[in-house]
């Protein structure tokens, strides 16, 4: 699901959100590989909320902050031709 047309990953992402698994449930969410390399990237489906069903049961394990000159921050700022003000 890495690619540059927004449209089309997203349509996709959709298009598996709603698929039911060989148990019966649905998917959590998805993994795939970075379009910028190295990496995996996770994404996960907030049902409960996305039904208005109430919170899913979702928690902050660790929190770090990110400061304006961190280099991972920079990078990901330069791929996208963006500034942090």
């Amino acid at each position: 699901m890495a690619g540059e047309n927004r449209e089309a990953t997203t349509a996709m992402a959709e298009w598996l959100r709603e698929q039911v698994l060989d148990d019966g449930n649905y998917a959590a969410g998805i993994r795939a590989h970075s379009k910028y390399g190295g990496g995996i990237c996770f994404a996960y489906w907030l049902r409960r909320q996305d039904d208005r069903l109430g919170p899913d049961p979702v928690q902050v394990q660790t929190e770090t902050e990110i400061h304006r000159d961190d280099p991972y921050l920079k990078y990901i700022l330069g791929l996208y031709g963006l500034d942090c003000r």
